[in-house]
């Protein structure tokens, strides 16, 4: 049976007493199990350890990079804050794509360069978007409207 204790990378631990990192905020989420600490810590064992076994949807459909779930804006500051200087690891395959550029990003520098030739910039942007953004072509094409 797997046990979400036994998970080496889970945060379980830390909302059940063991003290947390400093960007790991508990308080907010066991405030949703009960006003005092210990009986937030206890509910919310019994929340996570009910779906032990179970089949649910996964909450993780909605992460990016199948890595860290918040908003555009977390993800920014915890990649920003915690995975500039990482170097690129076997076991943290989805750290590629967080480095990866937007295609709104890499559009708007290649039209600021290129000022005037629409051509040239829209063959620029493509190739980089493709190259650099980790998006196939038919998804480019699809995102973008020239």
């Amino acid at each position: 049976m797997n046990r979400p204790e036994a998970y080496r990378w889970s945060s379980y631990q830390y909302y059940n007493g063991k003290k947390p990192p400093e960007w790991l905020k508990v308080d907010f989420i066991l405030s949703y199990f009960g006003r005092g600490k210990s009986m937030a810590q206890e509910k919310y064992r019994k929340f996570v350890n009910a779906l032990v076994d179970v089949e649910y949807d996964s909450p993780l459909k909605d992460t990016i990079a199948s890595t860290i779930l918040g908003g555009i804006n977390f993800v920014k500051e915890i990649s920003d804050k915690h995975l500039t200087n990482k170097k690129a690891d076997r076991n943290l395959p989805a750290l590629r794509e967080l480095r990866r550029a937007s295609i709104t990003e890499i559009i708007k520098e290649v039209d600021s360069i290129f000022r005037g030739d629409s051509v040239l910039s829209k063959k620029a942007a493509i190739y980089l978007c493709h190259r650099y953004s980790g998006r196939t072509l038919k998804e480019i094409g699809f995102d973008c409207q020239w």
